[in-house]
């Protein structure tokens, strides 16, 4: 979703939502200590977010949760399971879908 006030402005301001699938690292730090061998596992991540829009440079805050995935009884020990995170971005577009940078 995205809003301009004016055709004549070159701020926008959008609101994005998203679905991201990564691999976080298991290992003693991100366990307490409970688990003593590196392990991979597949995490879900939605996301939200919001970012404004001068001219060509993006600036962005968006927030989600990483979901592991499975019932392995050993993810319930990973620190940041089902807590919240924020992130900032920064950006710069070179290509747009009109062509009309």
């Amino acid at each position: 979703m995205k809003y301009t006030k004016s055709d004549f402005a070159p701020v926008s301001f959008s609101g994005l939502i998203g679905i991201g699938v990564s691999g976080v690292t298991l290992d003693s730090f991100s366990t307490n200590g409970k688990v003593k061998n590196r392990q991979e596992t597949i995490v879900f991540t939605p996301s939200t977010g919001v970012m404004m829009e001068f001219g060509n440079a993006q600036i962005g805050l968006f927030t989600g949760i990483d979901m592991l995935s499975g019932s392995n009884p050993i993810f319930d020990s990973y620190i940041y399971k089902n807590k919240p995170w924020l992130s900032i971005g920064l950006g710069y577009s070179i290509f747009t879908a009109n062509g009309k940078r």
